[in-house]
């Protein structure tokens, strides 16, 4: 067997320590665990390019992962896989494979990878694949044996084998700065470069930590992620669910606003919550979440901020006359700021006597009363005005607070704000939790009926009357360009006069939801627009760049656009011959555009030098030639389409041909 030089001193320093039967064993262990690692393929773009507080030495080495399941899932650091989709990796004795990305877990700095062909990679270790099984991060102590092992300056590559390093859990404690800020496990055991994304092990080689980047600049030890919280994301990423945040999982006593100096007087405890498992009683009094004095449940919401299910927090309370330290293991939460939530405030005014209400039509939309606008930083979205005659109002929503969820959907963009709000027939019941004076609060909403809840801001246009219904379909005018990504439909530009014109869709934004309904690909644009007749409004959401709009669109007909101008009256047909403004040439299936005339009918549209001009009123024009021909029969006012195409896509523009200026 061979060794590398970080190996062997790892090795021999732990192991004078060690009697002869346990060194026996720590060799056992460092063999077998070895055959999971693996060496994910880093990817450098030059020779000395790194990012401002990276570790130079990083480019040196790819980093580290473990196979965590039998069915070929990876553990690895999340910093490493950013932005990728497949990935090589390197395992013990010079086996490659490939693996693909399954997901990240934002919260713990961690990826998830599965392997390709995991049946080909079981072949080269006999026939099954070796993976490390999980222990309990919750059970870790201080001072107890723990071992590293990692893609250390890249020894599981070069050497075909990794370094394997032991230790003892010098501190477990909270973070609260860095990229990663929950509970960390530090250790004496060596991390070194090329080793981020490793497992931290116990004794019995179980994985109860991932590694990660040093947390403490004046400490110069290892420290790792807890494997309890990596596990339970993992899960759930595998699973297709969506991550959750841990919870406490207590009620707490309303202070009225005022520091609580005593302590927060516990009201209930929730079944089956990491609290109920800890010991916490209902009257006990909580003084320190985490190692923080509490004084309100804002600073709980606060300490519970960025935490996974799974996480281990030290609680301080008084019970009685005593004052106990228990140690909770945070369970699955449900909403946001659920386990520290403000009870309701009180009415201000009297309740109204329960009325019936309307049964609401199949279809029909919500109205809430609130204009919302996106906050600059941080997350929710601001309330700008409210409505006084409205359900908004009803419920005790302020100018200046911010929603941050509404029942069990937490809002973060205005996209998230309409999704929400798609699910809500008028007559409905929800908890709506918002910010005010940086604490939470928890209003209970009743949803009205008619007109939508986020009132639009739309470009100022003129009066012009509004087309009744019909039952023809309804039609936008906006050409879309590739490059979605599954953010939304993203507009290339608008046909003049058209609705989408009018309602101030501008090139480069994504319509990211059509009345509450999320939009991820041109498809469903098309969709949600296909069931929509002629004078039906419509409420678009919209990214254009960073700020989120909602803008109100009213239906047109295909090919009549009101608010175009009409050309001036020519004297007769023959008075001036149509003008477009281009050079063209012979191309490749078409027409190709090399010049466009600035201030030009076709430079208004956005068409550009190098497109293609495939075809004409629906006529093939494949060279210049039949292109002219074409062209001969138009005169000045009358429109005309002409088939584009620009790098392997394609679209359709409507011109109204003019004289030359």
């Amino acid at each position: 067997m061979r060794f590398s030089p970080a190996l062997l001193a790892g090795a021999l320093t732990s192991l004078a320590l060690a009697a002869p039967s346990d060194a026996q064993t720590v060799r056992e262990l460092a063999r077998e665990t070895a055959k999971a690692m693996v060496a994910v393929e880093h990817r450098v773009t030059r020779a000395g390019s790194f990012q401002e507080g990276e570790n130079p030495l990083d480019a040196q080495a790819r980093s580290s992962g473990f196979v965590a399941s039998p069915e070929g899932h990876v553990i690895t650091h999340a910093r490493f896989v950013k932005g990728r989709t497949r990935l090589q990796l390197f395992l013990s004795g010079g086996v490659k494979a490939w693996a693909r990305t399954v997901g990240v877990d934002p919260l713990n700095e961690t990826a998830i990878l599965r392997l390709e062909k995991p049946e080909r990679v079981a072949k080269r270790f006999g026939g099954k694949l070796p993976h490390l099984t999980w222990g309990d991060s919750s059970a870790l102590r201080l001072g107890q044996t723990v071992f590293t092992i990692g893609n250390c300056f890249d020894s599981l590559r070069l050497d075909g084998q990794p370094t394997f390093s032991q230790g003892v859990i010098t501190m477990i404690d909270r973070v609260r700065r860095g990229a990663y800020r929950g509970v960390v496990v530090e250790t004496d055991a060596s991390v070194n470069p090329g080793s981020f994304g490793g497992p931290l092990l116990d004794a019995r080689g179980r994985v109860v930590g991932v590694l990660t980047r040093n947390v403490n600049s004046r400490r110069w030890l290892g420290a790792a992620v807890p494997g309890d919280q990596v596990r339970h994301n993992m899960e759930r990423i595998v699973a297709g669910k969506p991550l959750s945040r841990g919870r406490l999982g207590v009620a707490l006593k309303k202070t009225g606003g005022e520091a609580s100096p005593k302590g927060l007087e516990v009201t209930r405890v929730l079944p089956d919550s990491g609290a109920a498992q800890a010991g916490i009683k209902p009257g006990d009094r909580l003084l320190r979440v985490a190692g923080t004095r509490v004084y309100d449940t804002y600073d709980v919401a606060r300490e519970l901020t960025n935490l996974s299910p799974g996480t281990p927090l030290k609680v301080r309370l008084v019970r009685g006359e005593q004052t106990l330290t228990l140690r909770v293991v945070l369970s699955e939460g449900g909403e946001i700021l659920a386990a520290a939530q403000k009870p309701e405030p009180k009415p201000t005014r009297p309740e109204p006597k329960p009325q019936p209400r309307p049964q609401p039509k199949a279809g029909e939309r919500v109205r809430l009363g609130v204009r919302v606008q996106a906050r600059e930083a941080g997350p929710g979205l601001e309330v700008v005005e409210v409505d006084p005659d409205s359900p908004a109002s009803e419920a005790g929503l302020q100018k200046g607070d911010i929603v941050v969820a509404m029942g069990r959907t937490q809002i973060r963009s205005m996209d998230d704000f309409a999704t929400a709000l798609a699910r809500y027939r008028p007559g409905q019941t929800e908890r709506v939790i918002v910010l005010r004076d940086r604490r939470a609060r928890l209003l209970r909403l009743t949803f009205g009926g008619g007109s939508q809840a986020q009132k639009p801001t739309p470009k100022p246009q003129p009066q012009q009357p509004q087309p009744r219904p019909t039952n023809q379909p309804g039609y936008l005018g906006v050409y879309l360009a590739p490059g979605g990504e599954g953010q939304g439909a993203l507009v290339d530009g608008c046909v003049v006069g058209s609705p989408a014109d009018q309602a101030g869709l501008e090139s480069g934004d994504r319509i990211v939801a059509v009345d509450g309904e999320r939009v991820a690909t041109d498809d469903d644009l098309a969709g949600l627009l296909r069931s929509r007749r002629a004078g039906e409004k419509v409420v678009l959401g919209v990214e254009r760049g960073s700020r989120r709009l909602a803008l109100s669109v009213t239906l047109g007909v295909r090919g009549e656009e009101p608010n175009q101008p009409r050309p001036k009256p020519q004297p007769s047909p023959q008075a001036g011959r149509p003008y477009l403004g281009v050079s063209l040439v012979d191309g490749e299936g078409g027409v190709e555009i090399r010049q466009v005339a600035p201030n030009s009918p076709l430079a208004k549209l956005g068409v550009e030098a190098g497109d293609l001009i495939t075809g004409v009123d629906g006529r093939r024009t494949p060279t210049v030639a039949a292109f002219s021909e074409i062209w001969q029969r138009c005169r000045v006012g009358q429109t005309v389409e002409f088939d584009l195409e620009r790098k392997g896509w394609g679209k359709t523009i409507r011109v109204r041909l003019s004289a030359k200026p």
